[in-house]
């Protein structure tokens, strides 16, 4: 976890400091200034000592109401590593400091993990099915592709996009299945809306076979498939809009474009997806960006060819305010 003293140089003048928390999964967020981003970084390191002295002398820390955690089952960072190379790859960040446990109270039968979010303290609290502990697979779950996973949703939380986030999560799974429809489900209604006329298919099925009730069943199996079609549909047109930014972003010789949509925002990837690969409109359009925000700075800084040299007069990379 980041220290004190770390925190204390963080400030405008340490691009080279901040491309560095970037790279360790401490995003800035859309329009956030640095002395608004040492505030939450200094939070969240706050956040994660409290846990884990909370968990010192064999005690119990409580998450949020939802389970009680024990220095026992934490996950230890040789594990925590196994998703590291998927996420620095595409992504460009390795994320080593929130803390994570191995959880034997299971939260369903086909239950594998998830990351609780604490909004108060600005992180995230990792769980996985205790199963994890030793082995590595687990029906269709790895263990590796499971914290990466929730490691994308913990680094870009900052962002806060829920349009593509799923999409981001997906896109570094070995699964072409997941790849491609695993951002279908974006909210907890998704799946509610998506299974609920399922069974409401099967109850009119089950009483027009049984009792002496007479429907017509065919209105009920078109709205069984109405909202699949709908989440089909709109994981089609955000796919086919990362994939034409991530196009873009490569005509202007970004060798890592995906690293720059995974910060930012829908707006923002809206935006690269439709200049066009014209690399004066998209370098015009980032100089603009960089100029106002600090979170652009040092996507300029990091992934951009030619920053900070060549774009130096127009985005001060020198002080980051």
């Amino acid at each position: 976890m980041i220290g004190a003293e770390e925190i204390s140089r963080i400030s405008g003048d340490s691009p080279d400091l901040l491309a560095e928390l970037d790279s360790r999964g401490f995003l800035l967020s859309p329009g956030e200034t640095v002395s608004e981003f040492k505030e939450r970084i200094a939070k969240i390191a706050d956040s994660v000592g409290a846990i884990e002295r909370a968990l010192e002398g064999g005690r119990e820390f409580d998450l949020e109401g939802i389970c009680r955690l024990n220095g026992a089952d934490m996950i230890t960072p040789g594990i925590m590593s196994e998703a590291s190379q998927a996420t620095r790859d595409e992504y460009g960040f390795e994320l080593d400091w929130a803390p994570g446990f191995f959880m034997s109270r299971s939260l369903g039968p086909l239950w594998g993990g998830c990351a609780i979010l604490i909004p108060e303290a600005c992180t995230t609290v990792f769980l996985i099915r205790s199963v994890f502990r030793k082995k590595r697979r687990w029906l269709f779950y790895r263990r590796d592709e499971l914290l990466a996973h929730e490691l994308c949703h913990s680094a870009r939380m900052p962002v806060g996009d829920r349009i593509y986030d799923e999409n981001f999560a997906y896109r570094i799974s070995p699964s072409a299945l997941r790849r491609k429809f695993g951002g279908c489900f974006r909210h907890e209604a998704d799946a509610i809306l998506f299974i609920a006329p399922v069974f409401l298919l099967l109850a009119v099925q089950l009483a027009v076979t049984f009792t002496s009730l007479r429907l017509p069943i065919f209105p009920f199996w078109i709205l069984a498939l109405a909202y699949p079609c709908f989440l089909l549909a709109r994981n089609h047109i955000a796919a086919r809009t990362l994939s034409r930014a991530a196009s873009n972003l490569e005509a202007c010789g970004v060798s890592k474009p995906y690293a720059v949509l995974f910060r930012c925002t829908a707006e923002e990837i809206a935006k690269i997806a439709d200049i066009g690969g014209s690399r004066d409109k998209i370098q015009q359009w980032m100089r603009g960006m960089a100029a106002s925000e600090a979170r652009w700075r040092i996507i300029l800084l990091r992934f951009i060819p030619g920053s900070p040299t060549e774009w130096q007069d127009k985005t001060d990379q020198r002080t980051i305010s």
